[in-house]
């Protein structure tokens, strides 16, 4: 049983550190965004897919090693401080990013707002200032 609490234990400390450089993305996206830039933000998106897929794929085995442990032993044995503590810094960054994805989440929709006020206020503003140069030219007769 020690091994697969060890396995486990490694499981979730990496879970953790992935979850650490998730909630280090959303951090990073959310300056990005606050500050207009675009490129970084494709990157912090891209970046927190790649995260994303690797605590999924680390999940799977967790989920394989679980049910083995299950099938080898029904009693549940102690559980060594260590790990209690590994399992509790995991719980942490867990609310952590949990946090700063709803903060995040908050943010793009306020930013969607934003960007949809922006856009009918110049579409209005655009329509009443300036002709389309290609109504001219065949308002005028002329063949482009």
């Amino acid at each position: 049983m020690q091994t697969a609490e060890i396995s486990i234990s490694d499981f979730v400390q990496q879970r953790t550190l992935l979850l650490n450089a998730l909630s280090e993305a959303l951090s990073a996206a959310s300056t990005s965004v606050i500050g207009f830039d675009l490129g970084g933000l494709e990157s912090r998106i891209a970046q927190q897919q790649k995260l994303c897929a690797e605590i999924a794929e680390l999940d799977q085995h967790v989920d394989a090693v679980q049910r083995r442990m299950a099938q080898v032993s029904r009693s549940p044995s102690g559980v060594s401080m260590a790990f209690s503590d590994t399992v509790s810094r995991l719980r942490e960054v867990q609310a952590r990013v949990k946090s700063l994805n709803d903060q995040h989440q908050m943010l793009l929709q306020r930013s969607r707002r934003t960007v949809n006020a922006l856009m009918r206020s110049y579409q209005t503003f655009a329509a009443d200032l300036y002709e389309n140069p290609a109504k001219r030219q065949r308002a005028a007769g002329e063949i482009p």
